[in-house]
């Protein structure tokens, strides 16, 4: 997970960061198994198998 934030903070901007921790957040409480899509504010975070 660790390697996934900081991919994450090498690419997004300063306003898109929030966003993405809360997109995780929410995939964590809910559930990250492969195909798990999750939308807030227009923003989509899919989980893939890899």
């Amino acid at each position: 997970m660790t390697d996934l934030v900081e991919l994450a903070a090498a690419v997004l901007d300063a306003d898109e960061l929030p966003l993405f921790h809360t997109c995780l957040r929410t995939l964590r409480r809910d559930g990250m198994r492969a195909g798990r899509r999750i939308e807030i504010d227009g923003a989509v975070l899919t989980v893939y198998e890899g």
